[in-house]
C-alpha cells in the first residue's frame, strides 16, 4: 500500500446531504425502540453509529489507523 493516501472529500452541500439521509435510514431502523420509552438512548446511538460510519469510511479509503470500535471518550464532539 503507498504511504500517501488521498481521500475524495464532499462539499458541505453534498456531505450534509449524505448525512441527513443516513441518519434518517438509521432512525427509521431504531424507531420501534421509541415505542418503549427509549427515545433517548436512541438519539444517542444514532450518533454513534454515525460517527462509526464515518471512520469506516476513512477506513476504507487507506486511513487505517481510524479506530473502528466504540468508545465514548474517543473525540471531542
Amino acid at each position: 500500500m503507498d504511504d500517501e493516501v488521498s481521500f475524495l472529500w464532499l462539499d458541505d452541500e453534498l456531505y450534509a446531504k449524505g448525512r441527513f439521509l443516513v441518519k434518517g435510514a438509521i432512525m427509521a431502523i431504531l424507531e420501534p425502540l421509541k415505542m418503549y420509552g427509549q427515545e433517548v438512548y436512541v438519539n444517542g446511538a444514532v450518533e454513534e453509529i454515525w460517527k462509526i460510519c464515518e471512520d469506516w469510511g476513512m477506513y476504507v479509503r487507506g486511513d487505517l489507523d481510524k479506530p473502528l470500535s466504540i468508545e465514548y471518550v474517543r473525540r471531542d464532539k
